[in-house]
């Protein structure tokens, strides 16, 4: 028995729980954005952390995985494995700052009663979402450079195209509100 097929397996389906992962992130975002009082915040917060502290171990699942593969049947030579590789960390490491920031912030949340002006005006920068968008279009980028398997060039076009395009739908999804400074307690920012 071959067990090439239950390593693709357990490879795939951590790429399936990267995008349920993504998805959590995405709403936990997006409820900072409305978020008016300091728990509604936190809440928000928590989710983006759990949401990341999930996707790290999702990255090493994938590696673990990935690794496994490429020595059972490819060569480490293969340039879209190395991109693949290269996309994952840095689709990792752009996520990691993102959550940083939200970390950060919800550091200075107070007990209760409303977010204070500073912390919401931090929180709903469009930053994060951009970087926060960045990883499921890195994610998808790198399923792409794993199905065609290009060369050097075409795949770090992949993920340059790929990385571009997420900062730029974060960006459009951000609130004017935000973009303007207009922030205000309950405001919608979705």
């Amino acid at each position: 028995m071959s067990w090439y097929p239950w390593v693709l397996f357990l490879h795939l389906a951590a790429v399936a729980l990267v995008f349920w992962y993504a998805m959590l992130i995405h709403a936990g975002v997006d409820r900072l954005g409305r978020a008016a009082a300091a728990d509604e915040a936190r809440a928000a917060c928590g989710m983006v952390a759990g949401g990341e502290r999930a996707m790290s171990w999702l990255a090493l699942a994938l590696l673990a995985t990935g690794a496994w593969l490429t020595q059972a049947a490819w060569s480490w030579s293969r340039p879209w494995i190395l991109l693949s590789i290269a996309g994952l960390i840095a689709l990792e490491g752009v996520g990691a700052a993102a959550g940083k920031q939200v970390r950060r912030q919800a550091a200075r949340l107070p007990a209760s009663g409303g977010v204070p002006v500073e912390v919401a005006a931090a929180l709903r920068t469009p930053l994060p979402r951009a970087a926060h968008y960045m990883t499921p279009a890195l994610a998808l980028g790198v399923m792409l450079i794993m199905v065609v398997k290009p060369g050097w060039l075409a795949g770090i076009g992949v993920l340059i195209l790929a990385a571009a395009l997420g900062a730029w739908a974060g960006l459009r999804s951000a609130p004017a509100a935000a973009a303007s400074g207009a922030i205000g307690a309950g405001a919608d920012l979705h």
